[in-house]
């Protein structure tokens, strides 16, 4: 006899749509990779341009898409087809704050409060959910 956990997205909920998760055959694993993860390749540039993870890299830095390593530039590519990057020229940037502010949530906690954001961020998640991300 034993128990196993029980995930807290199979948690009944009164409210119907709460939280919403990643979905693990999505875009999104990707994503939250590329973005969060200490492991990614796109944390270091060089020793001035280095951060814990891309996303505080970019939001941090000013780093121009040339700064970019040949090796990095497909999955900035990627992230910026996706529409979770932009390149402004100048630099490349987190395009929306809303949906950075969600993927955040969803890479550290697995789930974000649908409720608790504000109408921009509950109109970003629509959106995520019609890419199939969440």
């Amino acid at each position: 006899m034993g128990s196993k956990p029980v995930a807290f997205k199979d948690l009944p909920s009164l409210l119907d749509g709460k939280y919403i998760y990643p979905k693990e055959d999505s875009d999104i694993g990707g994503i939250l990779h590329a973005l969060f993860s200490d492991q990614s390749s796109l944390t270091y540039i060089n020793d001035d341009l280095q951060d814990d993870n891309a996303a505080m890299l970019l939001a941090r830095h000013d780093v121009a898409y040339i700064a970019f390593h040949d090796y990095q530039k497909p999955s900035i590519d990627h992230l910026i087809r996706l529409g979770v990057l932009e390149n402004t020229g100048a630099r490349v940037q987190l395009a929306n704050v809303e949906q950075f502010l969600i993927l955040n949530a969803l890479f550290t906690t697995q789930a974000a409060s649908y409720y608790r954001l504000s109408l921009a961020g509950q109109a970003e998640v629509d959106a995520m959910i019609g890419k199939g991300w969440a």
